[in-house]
């Protein structure tokens, strides 16, 4: 058999009201709430403190019961999102712990690289001073060779000359025996 939520109401209202009638009677009583019922033991006696006196009644039980019913309920849904939150969280951190061995593996393979990159350098420094070294040596030979053939051309510049020169010297002296010659055969 359904009940439908008016009827639900009514005997929830119903319910409450007796619960409420009977804790504020200020009779001694006794109650056991579960979620469906309520079993009750009432005295014919009133409700007195340690003295003897009798005591004004206290707060309903079925409100701190409807509170915590309601706290409970509040504490589920919060469990049940914070459980949903935590599964996003997790599996967040499941895909950044992703990312990070895939990025250490690139940066393992980065530094691999740079590792061979660096011992290239260092083998293209090696020939590069190598290489300045035999530059700085041909230079200086070059400066050497410049000298030698500024000297050579020097000697040859003073060879040409003293023979130019020496030529001069031959001819006239061709022409002075040529003359000579000449006038010899003009004398016979």
């Amino acid at each position: 058999m359904k009940i439908d939520s008016e009827s639900k109401m009514a005997i929830d209202a119903t319910f409450n009201s007796i619960l409420n009638e009977v804790q504020m009677s200020n009779l001694n009583f006794a109650i056991q709430l579960t979620p469906f019922a309520a079993y009750i033991t009432l005295k014919k006696s009133t409700q007195v403190d340690k003295s003897g006196r009798s005591t004004t009644p206290s707060a309903p039980l079925f409100l701190h019961l409807q509170q915590a019913y309601q706290d409970q309920g509040t504490a589920q849904e919060e469990i049940t999102r914070l459980k949903a939150l935590l599964a996003a969280s997790e599996q967040k951190c499941f895909e950044i712990d992703n990312l990070n061995k895939s990025l250490l593996k690139k940066l393992d393979k980065a530094d691999k690289e740079l590792a061979v990159s660096y011992d290239a350098n260092a083998d293209l420094v090696k020939k590069l001073e190598h290489k300045e070294k035999e530059v700085t040596r041909l230079n200086t030979a070059k400066i050497e060779v410049d000298r030698k053939l500024k000297i050579q051309k020097t000697d040859y510049v003073n060879y040409v000359s003293e023979t130019d020169d020496r030529l001069k010297t031959l001819d006239k002296t061709l022409k002075i025996k040529d003359k000579e010659i000449y006038n010899l055969v003009k004398k016979v």
